[in-house]
């Protein structure tokens, strides 16, 4: 009995195989024989490192540094750094976008640039990378100056001193009054005293000016009205009574001497005329004038 079990079980499993054997062969025959039927082998699915990355790039400036200082009319040389870390590989040139300042337009693209012209101050660069939507940036801060004279080799000039000021120069003198040549009468006159003629006193009033570089307003005591060589007052304005006695002249020099607080004297000199009337005439001697 268990052996009648035994080969039936046999011819039963050798019955599949043959079956199966049967169906293969007859899908390659029938594959072969009608071109209208395709055999399509999906290829096993296999997923870039990057694909579906949420990371962004990775991005630095190696060059400058942060805190470097450079002088104006200095090229500055900019580099910078951007990858994908999730299979380590570099951007584009056209994703690294470098900006100067609170500037909102890019001033170069690229990894590398020499920036020129940069006035003097604090600046700021910044260097943005993008990978799709995806961006990061990095910042650093500069300085630049203006050079000093001893970094370019300029000697500093040496102060300009003013000028000396001119030598100290005597008053300018003007006597206003009397004018130069000015005529005056001379009449004679009764004396109260011996009952004869006298001649009449001539009552002037000279009025003279002065100017000074150092001194500007000179005070009263530094006129000196003189006629001839005989001082007659002090001031700038001075009342004198002249009295002709028995000598008649006919001419008079006046001047006026100013002296400031240096000492230097400056001076001005008139001559006025004098005239007698007939009855004067007669008390001068011949030979007077």
């Amino acid at each position: 009995m268990i052996l009648v079990k035994y080969k039936l079980l046999l011819l039963f499993t050798g019955f599949l195989v043959v079956v199966l054997i049967g169906v293969l062969i007859y899908s390659k025959v029938s594959a072969s024989s009608n071109p209208n039927i395709k055999i399509e082998v999906k290829p096993t699915l296999s997923l870039s490192p990057c694909f579906n990355n949420q990371v962004p790039p990775k991005t630095s400036i190696v060059s400058p540094t942060e805190g470097s200082k450079y002088i104006t009319g200095d090229k500055i040389s900019l580099t910078g750094i951007a990858v994908l870390e999730c299979n380590n590989s570099k951007l584009d040139e056209k994703d690294l976008n470098w900006f100067l300042d609170s500037d909102a337009t890019a001033f170069a693209k690229g990894y590398t640039y020499n920036l020129e012209g940069l006035k003097a101050g604090d600046h700021k660069i910044k260097l943005v990378s993008t990978s799709g939507n995806l961006k990061s940036e990095v910042v650093v801060n500069i300085n630049v100056s203006d050079p000093k004279p001893q970094v370019l080799g300029i000697k500093t000039p040496p102060p300009v001193m003013p000028p000396p000021p001119p030598p100290n120069q005597a008053p300018v003198v003007t006597i206003n009054s009397p004018k130069p040549n000015e005529s005056f009468t001379i009449d004679a006159t009764l004396s109260a005293v011996n009952g004869g003629y006298t001649l009449q006193p001539i009552d002037f009033r000279f009025v003279g000016t002065a100017t000074d570089d150092k001194d500007g307003t000179i005070p009263e005591s530094s006129y000196n009205w003189k006629i001839g060589d005989v001082s007659i007052g002090m001031g700038s304005t001075l009342s004198y009574r002249f009295t002709p006695a028995q000598t008649c002249p006919k001419s008079l020099d006046i001047s006026l001497e100013v002296k400031d607080s240096a000492g230097l004297v400056g001076n001005s000199k008139i001559l006025i005329l004098l005239t007698y009337t007939r009855l004067a005439e007669t008390l001068c001697p011949t030979s007077a004038g």
